[in-house]
């Protein structure tokens, strides 16, 4: 038996895009010093499942309006992500590389915009030399 959709802020005529894409409500935690419950985390993961899919949404829409206006060819919007990606010297699908600092208790590497290390809580993150 199929349910009805689940409620989405679309289906509001006075939602703006950023109300729609959730960029107020990212559902991150600031700090991940401390440890989080498995509740905790499933609604975290939960969130960022929905946000994703609402931006390959508007990805989506995006593309099928510019095609049919005749503005985007696929093959040079898929150049020109392979010449993003390769704009920091490494093709991982991403834009930049992430920094990284390493934990002075227990070695371990964090993202350069952590305060505390993900994995300790240390406070005592050291910035690690790239390539190593």
């Amino acid at each position: 038996m199929e349910t009805a959709a689940a409620s989405s802020p679309m289906d509001s005529s006075d939602t703006t895009l950023a109300d729609w894409l959730g960029m107020d409500d990212a559902g991150l935690p600031v700090d991940f010093g401390g440890h989080l419950d498995a509740a905790d985390l499933a609604r975290m993961l939960e969130k960022l499942d929905g946000r994703q899919q609402r931006l390959a949404l508007l990805l989506q829409a995006l593309v099928q309006l510019l095609e049919a206006q005749g503005l985007l060819d696929q093959a040079q919007l898929l150049a020109r992500i392979r010449a993003i990606d390769l704009s920091d010297g490494v093709a991982d699908g991403r834009q930049m590389r992430q920094v990284s600092v390493q934990c002075g208790q227990c070695g371990r590497e964090n993202l350069a915009n952590r305060q505390r290390c993900l994995y300790c809580g240390s406070e005592d993150l050291r910035g690690v030399t790239p390539g190593h």
